[in-house]
């Protein structure tokens, strides 16, 4: 490993500055001390990974912040150590957390280091490891994951492989996606459906995704090419198969749509279907296509998720409390200006000074979500927060505080 060689060139160094040690004086005294940090790494990993594997992955806590930098800071030293690690380690949280040590390095030899064990692991880390090699920009590393994908070794790795080639956009990648669809093994199929959606651009490979979109006897493999296509909202069979999807009774089809028409759907024709969904479609999935339709263009979904509050607070004007529970619902579904509405005509109805306040901030957030920062900053302002520390965690304001006028407020 590059790091290890650089260790060991260092040392020497150090020693040489004293009286003319011989070459072999030079490989013994750097091997005990390489010996003696392997040890002290070894002995401080148990500390550290009870550590992460208590924490989150990608948690920013100081605890584990403090125990990723000592793992990191010897990954590119001792790799093999914390591949062995990841061999016997059954807590895929823990698992996470050592590969974004190993990823760190940037070195490619320890990538090839990690595409040779993958070749001998079980299903549950090979693909894990692959993935971490493909994080390593290199063109070994390429010329290694395009090997891969020609199926030497299990399905499970050559899965990753084209998928890891795919997002480097590397060298045969799009080759690898198109040679691997009709695998025999479903999550080859599914991995090149994925990698087919990041690189093509080619009619034939479109009409590929849409048919296995469509027809593959595999949910998984269905799933993954309906969100493959989000990058073709243009063709309109494949809106049609969007669309389409949108109307199946299965849950998990209807949001795989929605997924690609995030990206793919049209504002004159993906409203209309989405209304359904809104209406009649799987529960769990009826508020995120409102918010879809309203991303669109389109107000009618999120009008017809807050139709009780709305009817209510309009057929009661001087009840308070109806006009913020009407105002609350609007903004829970996305739709800040008519949520505005209700909290402007609570804010003109009597009622104690606390309330008053809370209704204020709510409309703050209002304003900060549809980047009206200045009127958010007035209207906490009006609230009684003179500085906006109390909201530097808050996701409203999230946009506000990376306003280059407006991040110090929250400091």
């Amino acid at each position: 490993m590059r790091l290890l060689v650089a260790w060991i060139l260092t040392s020497a160094c150090v020693l040489a500055q004293g009286p003319g040690p011989t070459l072999e004086e030079i490989r013994e005294w750097s091997s005990t001390r390489l010996q003696a940090k392997q040890g002290e790494f070894k002995k401080s990993l148990d500390a550290n990974c009870k550590t992460l594997r208590n924490a989150p992955h990608g948690s920013t806590s100081e605890p584990a912040v403090v125990a990723f930098a000592n793992v990191a800071s010897n990954a590119g030293l001792f790799p093999q150590i914390l591949i062995d690690r990841m061999a016997v380690e059954t807590d895929q949280n823990l698992r996470l957390w050592i590969a974004d040590a190993l990823a760190a390095t940037k070195d490619p030899s320890v990538a090839t280091l990690l595409i040779e064990r993958a070749t001998k692991q079980p299903d549950d880390l090979a693909p894990i490891l692959v993935r971490v090699a493909g994080r390593i920009d290199s063109p070994t590393v390429t010329f290694a994951l395009a090997e891969l994908t020609k199926g030497a070794s299990s399905p499970a790795v050559t899965a990753e492989a084209v998928l890891a080639l795919a997002k480097r956009n590397g060298s045969g990648a799009i080759d690898a996606a198109r040679a691997n669809l009709r695998h025999g093994d479903m999550r080859v199929r599914r991995a090149s459906a994925e990698a087919l959606g990041l690189l093509t651009t080619s009619k034939e490979d479109i009409e590929s995704l849409r048919k296995l979109a469509t027809t593959a006897p595999e949910p998984e493999v269905r799933l993954t090419a309906l969100r493959a296509l989000a990058r073709f909202g243009n063709n309109l069979d494949v809106l049609k198969a969007l669309h389409d999807a949108l109307g199946m009774a299965d849950a998990a089809t209807v949001e795989a749509s929605m997924d690609a028409l995030t990206t793919a759907g049209s504002k004159d024709l993906t409203p209309k279907l989405l209304l359904n969904v809104v209406k009649s479609g799987p529960p769990d999935l009826r508020i995120r296509a409102a918010k879809l339709m309203l991303s669109l263009g389109s107000i009618e979904g999120v009008k017809f998720i807050a139709a009780k509050e709305r009817s209510d607070a309009d057929k009661n004007l001087e009840d308070r409390d109806l006009q913020v529970v009407a105002g609350d619902r609007c903004r829970e579904v996305g739709w800040y200006a008519g949520a505005m509405v209700y909290y402007d005509r609570a804010l003109s109805l009597r009622g104690n000074a606390a309330q008053t306040n809370i209704i204020r901030v709510c409309i703050a957030r209002c304003y900060a979500r549809m980047r009206r920062f200045d009127d958010a900053k007035k209207k906490l302002k009006e609230a009684n927060y003179p500085n906006l520390r109390a909201f530097a965690d808050d996701a409203d304001f999230a946009d506000m505080r990376e306003s280059p006028a407006h991040r110090d407020l929250f400091r």
